[in-house]
């Protein structure tokens, strides 16, 4: 499989769980470099999508894990999150502050799967 297929094939999944897991449409709109960062789980790009059909946002920021490549996340752009910066830095804190709530669905803004227990442990942290 080329590079473009896979990068095709990773930005189908990505799209695939944002609307799974956030019940809208979304649409890949482009990629963002992101700064480096010291902290080895800050990933080195993250996908936008535009949404449609979502109540509160229009846009989301999706990455899979640098480290643990099982560990999606899907974030959307709701205050304070303004852009792919600080939907890192709102995923990385709630992992932090949270790690049991990952196992409740809970309302919030991001989202994250862990892949080897698929869509049945998709959880959401506040």
């Amino acid at each position: 499989m080329s590079n473009v297929e896979n990068r095709e094939e990773y930005i189908r999944k990505l799209r695939s769980f944002i609307e799974t897991s956030h019940t809208c449409r979304a649409t890949h709109r482009r990629t963002i470099a992101t700064r480096a960062s010291r902290d080895p789980n800050w990933p080195a790009r993250v996908e936008m999508f535009w949404l449609s059909g979502h109540p509160t946002a229009q846009r989301c920021f999706a990455w899979v894990d640098p480290i643990s490549t099982s560990q999606t996340y899907a974030v959307l752009e709701i205050p304070p999150v303004i852009g792919a910066a600080t939907a890192i830095q709102s995923a990385l804190a709630s992992r932090a502050e949270q790690p049991r709530a990952r196992e409740a669905a809970l309302p919030g803004s991001v989202h994250q799967n862990t892949v080897d227990q698929k869509s049945a442990n998709e959880r959401a942290i506040a």
